[in-house]
């Protein structure tokens, strides 16, 4: 397995920040003008992408012992604590303001 794996899973993890910062952004500031956003999307994307983020942080702690010299596995984690607090967040803000 070479490096190249991982800096995939970086970028679909650096693509879920964006996807949820997008939506904390939409849920913040424009409640009433984009109607395509509800509340049960903002828990769906949010769910998806804490599971789909789960499944890649296995996937780097079972690969990243088969490749010597890897050491850029915290950075994975820090960017995995982000997607789960912004999808908190998200949630919180989609019931508290009933998008």
């Amino acid at each position: 397995m070479s490096l190249e794996a991982f800096e995939y899973i970086d970028f679909i993890l650096v693509f879920f920040i964006i996807i949820l910062s997008v939506l904390l952004i939409k849920s913040i500031f424009f409640r009433k003008h984009l109607h395509f956003v509800n509340w049960f999307s903002v828990f769906s994307i949010s769910i998806i992408c804490v599971i789909v983020s789960s499944v890649l942080l296995y996937f780097i702690g079972y690969a990243a012992d088969e490749v010597p010299n890897f050491t850029g596995a915290q950075y994975y984690i820090y960017k995995y604590i982000a997607i789960v607090f912004l999808s908190v967040v998200n949630s919180v803000i989609a019931v508290w303001k009933r998008i």
